[in-house]
């Protein structure tokens, strides 16, 4: 493990700040044992890198401690809030308490994309009612809801403001870099390198430097909720959406693993949700699941689950999204994809790897899944497999009427016997740990 790699894993939210140094220290010392063999200007990037960590740990430090007390002071005021959600007054899932309706948790899984551009607009007045009412939990912000910098600022605020402050919406995009980035210089924002020339600079202290400056500007526009990074194994470079399109850090679990950590320690700095995709890998197909059945049978590698096992070990995942991807070793019957199958996600990432922490299907509109599966068979299979979130794209479900009718179709469900209450309640429940992050 080189040093930036090791302080990474380290260096993150909910760990403490001084565990940092560890890593830093043992290479540094392995560095000055050896520094006849090493050049001068890696020396001076080791130090770059070490005083830079150095600052950031006490500022960090210092800005958990006034969080912490804020916290505490808000929840000793009005634990009412927090009882009202099933979360305790310390922020955390409570075992025992009363929980919303069944329906309303419900709401809480859809995540929707829409039309519009203003506030004023139809679309953007229909799915800001949504998230007031508690019907969704959260949006997906796409290019057709995108024209200048302060345009995006105030429709991300816009939809904010349309829930408490206790509860805030899950206000996603997908700003991975290269050929996957919704916010563009035309619109403002500044340019990111693809995964790949990025893994291939091979200059680890610009990669974190880089994605800084693409947390911050999410942040300053409002979003929490980042689809990336990619965490797909570059086995198929021809492959139409992830090797040709340069989505991924390469063919080896360490350089990936390396790129993905400085990607989402740059945005838990800014307090933005990450998501690893797509399970259980993409990077070995050699078909599109936006535009059709992907079928992995006979080129997906074991070694494509090494970054989810290792850095869900470093407690690196905020959320993983799953694929529209078939192998029988993910699916439950049928030539089901991942995302629709209990063994991918229940199975293999829950109980196997041992992540326990949100899970989101990709979007239920792509080619993979609309093309093959009727669109309420595909929403109740992916709330059975497991699944918290249910990413819904297409705008023509963003309306009052449309969310009424899914959700009375999952809650029938459910008291039919066809989905557990306790896979609603858990995933509700994991859904409320990561908006009290977001606060």
């Amino acid at each position: 493990m080189n040093y930036f790699n090791a302080s990474i894993v380290a260096f993150h939210f909910k760990t403490p700040m001084l565990k940092a140094y560890i890593p830093l220290v043992f290479h540094l010392s392995s560095l000055l044992r050896t520094f006849k063999a090493v050049s001068p200007l890696t020396v001076i990037k080791f130090l770059f890198f070490f005083a830079f960590i150095t600052v950031s740990t006490f500022q960090f430090a210092k800005a958990e401690e006034r969080l912490e007390s804020s916290f505490k002071q808000s929840t000793e005021l009005k634990p009412s809030k927090f009882m009202a959600l099933g979360v305790s007054s310390k922020g955390n899932v409570q075992k025992k308490t009363t929980l919303p309706s069944l329906k309303e948790m419900v709401g809480q899984m859809l995540m929707l994309g829409f039309q519009g551009v203003k506030p004023t607009d139809k679309g953007s007045k229909h799915v800001h009612k949504l998230l007031k009412s508690g019907q969704i939990g959260g949006l997906i912000f796409m290019g057709r809801n995108m024209s200048s910098k302060s345009q995006i600022t105030k429709l991300v605020s816009y939809m904010k403001k349309a829930t408490p402050s206790h509860l805030p919406p899950l206000l996603a995009i997908d700003q991975e870099g290269g050929q996957v980035q919704r916010l563009k210089e035309k619109h403002g924002f500044t340019t990111i390198p693809t995964a790949s020339s990025i893994a291939l600079a091979n200059d680890q202290i610009s990669a974190l430097q880089t994605y800084q400056t693409l947390a911050e500007e999410l942040a300053n526009a409002g979003f929490n909720v980042n689809f990336g990074p990619v965490v797909d194994l570059n086995i198929v470079p021809e492959n139409p959406i992830i090797g040709a399109r340069e989505r991924s850090y390469g063919p080896k679990p360490d350089i990936v693993e390396t790129y993905s950590n400085a990607f989402i320690l740059a945005h838990r700095q800014h307090n933005i949700l990450t998501s690893l995709k797509h399970f259980p890998g993409h990077g070995s197909s050699w078909t599109d699941s936006h535009e059709q059945f992907v079928d992995l049978s006979k080129s997906w590698k074991q070694v494509e689950l090494a970054p989810y096992r290792n850095m869900v070990k470093a407690d690196m995942v905020d959320m993983v999204m799953v694929g529209h991807l078939y192998h029988p070793s993910f699916s439950d019957k049928d030539k089901l994809p991942a995302s629709l199958s209990e063994k991918a996600i229940k199975g293999v990432l829950r109980r196997d790897i041992g992540y326990q922490g949100l899970v989101i299907t990709d979007d239920l509109g792509m080619g993979a899944i609309k093309k093959y599966f009727e669109f309420d068979d595909a929403l109740l299979k992916s709330v059975k497999a497991g699944n918290d979130i249910l990413l819904i794209v297409d705008d023509k479900y963003a309306n009052p009427a449309a969310i009424t009718r899914i959700q009375n179709l999952i809650v029938k469900a459910v008291k039919q016997g066809e989905i557990k209450r306790s896979s609603i309640e858990a995933s509700y429940k994991r859904i409320m740990t990561a908006k009290q992050k977001l606060k």
